[in-house]
């Protein structure tokens, strides 16, 4: 792997939620996380009570939406890991959504640092 994305550079915020669907389960689970300058993405390890970060290539293919009211992709997902107990988020609440490849998103809200 030549570079490590840091959600930072991909989304110019500190923070965010991420949504996917961890192996072996059939349903998206969400994370709140402060990924600050930390290399890859943040997922839940059923061991672990944190987040551990896993590496993406700097240039994997990503699509962006700019703008998307979250509701329904909150609403579609089990809320794994809020430490600082920002959920429920107000509805209507905008983000830019970064789509990967295989199906993880990376939301970063407006307002969010």
């Amino acid at each position: 792997m030549d570079k490590c994305l840091k959600l930072l550079d991909l989304t110019g915020q500190e923070s965010g939620i991420v949504i996917y669907v961890p192996e072996g389960e059939t349903g998206p689970v969400a994370i709140i996380d402060t990924w600050g300058g930390e290399t890859g993405v943040p997922l839940m390890a059923k061991e672990f009570a944190t987040p551990l970060y896993f590496d993406r290539e700097a240039n994997e293919p990503v699509e962006v939406e700019r703008g998307v009211i979250i509701d329904d992709l909150m609403a579609s997902a089990r809320m794994v890991y809020d430490p600082l107990e920002e959920t429920p988020l107000a509805i209507g609440t905008v983000a830019d959504v970064y789509r990967f490849e295989d199906g993880t998103l990376v939301l970063a809200p407006e307002g969010w640092c």
